[in-house]
């Protein structure tokens, strides 16, 4: 796969898992008084997985752009 191929596919695959994300902050994760957040039992830890490999795809493209130039 070309470079600028893997750059539009890390693209899209971040959009993607971003979006997942988000929802599924949304789906376990609710505010409480004083502006506090309550997390499902457990779900706070998958929530930080999802984030963890979305930096990973991240720095996977910042990388492919610096050995592209």
């Amino acid at each position: 796969m070309s470079s600028g191929v893997r750059i539009i596919a890390l693209d899209n695959l971040i959009k993607e898992k971003t979006k997942e994300a988000n929802e599924y902050k949304h789906q376990h994760r609710a505010e409480v008084a004083g502006g506090e957040y309550h997390w499902d039992s457990g779900t706070k830890k998958k929530y930080r997985q999802k984030l963890s490999e979305i930096k990973e795809h991240k720095e996977e493209r910042e990388s492919t752009l610096l050995a592209q130039s």
